[in-house]
């Protein structure tokens, strides 16, 4: 169609400049508008009645007309220009890219209650450096630094030091789920495996966060605990990008039922010097348990992965069997006093009388690592013996070496 010329002088007379995209937008419906109003002149030029003051009455109506279509039209190119793009998950990647402090906290379904306190800071490259999670309902305080744990229990009045690269997977899915640096990341991930379904809402009133629904499918909201299907809701500031809080629902029967709220409590903003130290925050009464050092498990050597699982189930089993218990718990390995305390304990109650098979291991669920083995073992308790079948997790604790994280009876023993 050919350019109209009354309707280039109009739009060349506005001082908004719309992109070529916008321009089609505004244009089409004055075209359209003034082809009605050419066809109404033509209709009135062949009636007698009509009169010119008549026509040009109705001309200028038109042309009015025009002008305030040519108006709307730029206004609605204005405001649709102003609301911005849709919301994508890219723009909350964008936002907190630069960011090196997060501090959040988990409140209880009231909101009352704080259940734990984090606070997570990165490098200068982006890279995870510390985290600090008060567990108040608990009663402890976990500090994770470069892969050094410090483990503070109140309980137990202890201080417990390790390394293990289990605990630190668990940090770094802790920071994945809940630091927004890499939860968005994480939910795009865990979408292309169908873990998770992501739905962006849009709240009735503009002025309100922006909502993102995630569904995670059951057993795939916790590393290693078996969970109904679970509900997060995201809600982002319309304005920063920024996550504001997280709504954590469980699905019940058929409904969901809130569980806690993620509060996002600042951004950026730097802590108190020696947050991540718990040596000045304990008492004199504190015993202090470190198993930096030592040489728990098992060096892997030139042995496949497979290879170094099975050996290590087998070389606990045989010491527990030879009552060599010491060497037992150094291969089982242990994070704290109380872990070791416990293992000697079962060790030295329950009698391994016979090794009867050990099954090939098979991968552990990601996002655990490590080889899950079935072992079926004969064992006396005081004057009864029985023959069960014993679950076995070998997981790696260090780059090079593996030791034993569980060892359970499965629901299906047989007894003797």
């Amino acid at each position: 169609m050919k350019p109209n010329k009354n309707i280039e002088k109009l739009l060349g007379q506005l001082q908004y400049r719309p992109d070529l995209a916008e321009e089609d937008k505004i244009r089409t419906p004055i075209d359209n508008a003034w082809q009605r109003h050419e066809a109404g002149q033509k209709a009135l030029s062949t009636s007698e009645t009509s009169g010119r003051v008549l026509g040009v009455r109705c001309a200028k109506l038109a042309v009015a007309a025009v002008i305030a279509l040519v108006g709307l039209a730029v206004c609605i190119g204005i405001l649709d220009k102003s609301t911005g793009p849709a919301y994508a998950l890219e723009q909350t990647v964008e936002a907190v890219k630069d960011i090196r402090y997060f501090h959040f906290r988990l409140m209880d379904r009231s909101r009352e209650n704080v259940d734990r306190e984090a606070w997570v800071q990165y490098d200068p490259n982006g890279q995870l450096e510390k985290v600090r999670v008060n567990f108040f309902k608990f009663g402890s305080v976990m500090v994770w630094n470069n892969g050094i744990t410090q483990n503070l229990s109140t309980d137990r009045s202890e201080l417990s030091i390790f390394k293990d690269i289990e605990y630190t997977d668990k940090i770094l899915f802790f920071a994945d789920r809940h630091d927004p640096k890499n939860a968005i990341e994480y939910l795009k991930q865990r979408e292309a495996e169908g873990a998770v379904r992501i739905e962006i809402g849009e709240p009735a009133d503009r002025r309100d966060p922006i909502p993102v629904t995630v569904i995670y499918e059951p057993n795939m909201y916790l590393i290693g605990k078996s969970m109904p299907c679970m509900r997060e809701v995201l809600h982002v500031d319309r304005a920063t990008k920024l996550l504001s809080r997280i709504d954590v629902d469980a699905l019940i029967k058929d409904s969901f039922e809130r569980r806690g709220v993620w509060e996002y409590l600042d951004y950026n903003q730097p802590f108190e010097p020696g947050i991540f130290g718990l040596e000045k925050e304990i008492g004199t009464e504190t015993t202090c348990f470190s198993t930096i050092g030592l040489d728990l498990g098992i060096e892997q050597g030139q042995m496949s992965e497979r290879e170094i699982v099975v050996k290590v189930a087998n070389e606990f089993l045989t010491a527990w069997k030879s009552k060599h218990y010491d060497r037992a718990v150094q291969i089982h390995g242990y994070m704290n006093r109380s872990g070791r305390d416990n293992l000697l304990q079962m060790l030295a109650k329950l009698d391994l009388l016979q090794i009867v098979e050990i099954s090939e291991p098979s991968p552990a669920e990601p996002p655990m690592r490590g080889y899950t083995l079935g072992c079926t073992l004969q064992t006396r308790r005081g004057d009864t013996t029985d023959k069960s079948t014993w679950c076995i997790q070998v997981r790696r604790r260090t780059p090079t070496r593996w030791r034993i994280r569980a060892e359970s009876v499965s629901p299906k023993r047989r007894e003797q």
